[in-house]
């Protein structure tokens, strides 16, 4: 769900082969951004549809969007704004700077039978995006500024953070430009509900063996982890941020209601992006050793 989310929020930065043709309507009623959004592959349009042309962007409502069938969402409004709009999709490249709502996002996987899609999509409560991010495409340097997301089931989140060395992610997904950037400083404040329970859970659970009892490997990953945590150094991360850590983690699955906010950046350079992909005790023991960590836990 995480990396669904990051990109639709980040629908600019990709160029895909078109999946389906936009309703003539369509592109009579917003001659710019009709025929850019359509070439991207991963806007699919439907009843109730419409596009608008917007000062320096787009605004879509009622549309479909993800990178595949069962990776979708339908969305009640996107609006992307960012100055070198139409430059930046011709050229298949991200923006420098732009600002992207999403309003009333639900997961609406295409189960191929309407019916079925339309239910399951009805049962899921929605949520909203908001991201503000520049680009420098001569140095790399990537400031996100804000990315938020709400919602009842997943609570809110606030993140911000600083990239060093972000290629072109066109070129980056050809093999053109390396993807080895490094994250100088990021920021995530959160309200949980159940975004853990809900989406983070069922991604655990299918990694562990289909006919055993989840309990007993959740509890021996738990106890991993917080060995990790007591032995990372006390300079990369405090005796208190180490106490609420292992709180958090030991209160896993059920985390609603948990309030907090963390703060991570580099030793004596920036944090490789790849070290935040986390699947494993020994991959959060390296990172704890690789990078500043800090919890406050809101009271």
């Amino acid at each position: 769900m995480k990396r669904l989310s990051i990109g639709l929020a980040c629908v600019s930065a990709f160029s895909l082969p078109a999946l389906a043709e936009f309703p003539p309507e369509l592109h009579e009623a917003a001659p710019i951004c009709a025929p850019l959004m359509e070439n991207t592959g991963l806007i699919e349009t439907g009843y109730g549809s419409t596009i608008a042309d917007i000062e320096n962007g787009c605004r879509l409502e009622a549309i479909y969007a993800g990178l595949g069938l069962y990776q979708r969402l339908r969305i009640d409004r996107l609006d992307i704004i960012a100055s070198d709009f139409e430059s930046a999709l011709i050229g298949q490249r991200p923006f420098e700077a732009a600002r992207i709502s999403i309003k009333g996002a639900r997961v609406s996987p295409d189960f191929g039978y309407p019916l079925q899609s339309y239910i399951t999509e009805m049962q899921v409560r929605p949520f909203d995006l908001d991201l503000d991010y520049r680009w420098d495409a001569e140095t790399g340097d990537l400031e996100i500024a804000r990315l938020h997301a709400e919602g009842r089931v997943i609570g809110a989140w606030d993140f911000s953070a600083r990239l060093t060395g972000v290629p072109d992610l066109g070129l980056a997904r050809t093999g053109a430009a390396p993807a080895d950037f490094g994250l100088e400083s990021l920021t995530l404040s959160f309200a949980e509900r159940e975004l853990v329970l809900g989406y983070i859970l069922p991604l655990v659970l299918n990694t562990l063996p289909y006919d055993q009892d989840p309990a007993p490997h959740i509890e021996t990953g738990i106890a991993a982890f917080v060995e990790a945590i007591e032995n990372a150094p006390e300079a990369n991360i405090s005796s208190d941020s180490k106490a609420a850590l292992i709180d958090l983690i030991s209160r896993f699955p059920k985390l609603d209601g948990a309030l907090g906010t963390f703060e991570i950046s580099g030793l004596d350079e920036p944090l490789p992006v790849e070290a935040l992909f986390i699947e494993s005790a020994d991959d959060f023991a390296a990172f704890l050793a690789a990078s500043r960590l800090s919890l406050d836990p809101a009271p």
